[in-house]
């Protein structure tokens, strides 16, 4: 339902929890996106303990299609604000790109503000923690898909860094490790 005619939602992949989303262009097939929940790679609670679930589409260059709220325990988007100012604050990642630097302001911009690779987008007034937190999760699992999907990662996979290894211990004496035998 969220991505009718020409797109086709393909099998979840077996290795990460995406699924890809392919145009059909006469007998061709190009992949346009990868879309995933974003509780399968983050679980920030929430201010109210429990994980906001993002459904994040993301294209191949690493750029946000569409960004939509599937479940949230937001006490301030429940009972105060309502869900509309929730929809209106995801709602701007469309466009947007993991290349670029997302802060949030609190302002009254119905658009994102760019200044080079520097983008502003607008907060909800009295849901600061609540917008922050969200922000963190749809950066962060987008990250963690882009990483193993896109290679924007390189040879700098933060899943792939040095770990200590507490069985290679080798004792040595002061003199040993400045080279002052003497």
């Amino acid at each position: 339902k969220r991505f009718p005619s020409p797109f086709v939602v393909g099998q979840k992949d077996s290795e990460l929890a995406v699924w890809p989303v392919m145009k059909q262009n006469a007998t061709a097939t190009e992949l346009v996106a990868y879309v995933f929940e974003s509780v399968d790679f983050v679980a920030l609670p929430g201010f109210s303990g429990i994980p906001v679930n993002l459904l994040i589409a993301l294209d191949p260059k690493g750029n946000f299609m569409d960004v939509q709220v599937l479940s949230h325990h937001e006490p301030v988007f429940l009972e105060g604000l309502g869900p509309q100012p929730l929809f209106n604050f995801v709602s701007q990642y469309k466009g947007l790109s993991l290349t670029q630097n997302i802060t949030i302001e609190t302002g009254t911009r119905k658009t994102a503000k760019m200044d080079g690779n520097n983008v502003r987008i607008d907060g909800v007034a009295k849901a600061t923690a609540s917008v922050r937190i969200i922000n963190q999760t749809l950066l962060a699992s987008s990250l963690a898909v882009a990483r193993k999907k896109l290679g924007f990662s390189g040879s700098h996979d933060p899943d792939q860094i040095a770990r200590l290894k507490p069985d290679y211990f080798e004792q040595h004496s002061s003199a040993d490790l400045f080279g002052l035998n003497l």
